[in-house]
């Protein structure tokens, strides 16, 4: 009788530190769920951190490289606009040329005569004025005249020269800049790309 109570007596400290141990698993069990939902919390953010920073880094090579493709492309553009000037300037050279060189050849033309008058002039007078002229006169002002139409033919030769190759130079001087037309558009986009980037970057940073 005493042993089969004593047993029970057994069974139930047994029983009890069973159902104690068992209080004592749940609870292990429920820290160490915790801790792992924790620590899988604590992954995800490294991970979402090391995604961020490799965005940033992504970003940051972007910006670069657009900045310097602006920057190119401001070059391009101030080529553009050196090359206009080019144009004006040589369009109105042409121009210039065009309009001299007739009024050129109808002076030369005119003091190629008055030099032939004095040379075949006998007499004492003057054949283009009429007044008295001594031979020393005569010869100072032909060679005059003769020096003002040298003159004058060199220009008339130098605005024939520049004519002849106006042309090419003024379609060349088109075509580069016509190659360039597209700049400006160019130049808002990748301001409008460089400050996408950099308002993402600032973004990204503050997370």
């Amino acid at each position: 009788q005493a042993s089969l109570g004593q047993w029970e007596e057994t069974a139930a400290k047994f029983r009890e530190h069973q159902q104690r141990r068992q209080e004592q698993l749940g609870i292990v069990n429920e820290e160490k769920a915790r801790l792992s939902q924790e620590l899988q919390s604590l992954l995800g953010q490294k991970r979402q951190a090391d995604l961020g920073a490799a965005e940033v880094a992504r970003q940051a090579a972007q910006l670069t490289l657009a900045q310097g493709d602006l920057e190119q492309l401001e070059v391009e553009w101030a080529r553009k606009t050196e090359l206009e000037e080019k144009l004006q300037g040589a369009r109105q050279r042409q121009a210039d040329a065009r309009a001299e060189n007739p009024r050129l050849k109808t002076e030369m033309e005119e003091l190629k005569e008055r030099i032939n008058q004095l040379t075949a002039a006998e007499g004492a007078d003057c054949p283009l004025c009429g007044q008295p002229l001594l031979q020393a006169d005569r010869e100072r002002l032909i060679a005059e005249l003769s020096e003002e139409g040298l003159l004058m033919g060199n220009r008339f030769r130098a605005n024939k020269a520049y004519l002849d190759q106006a042309n090419e130079t003024v379609i060349s001087l088109e075509k580069e800049i016509a190659a360039l037309n597209g700049v400006q558009k160019k130049i808002t986009v990748q301001h409008q790309t460089v400050a996408a980037l950099s308002t993402s970057m600032e973004l990204q940073n503050r997370r």
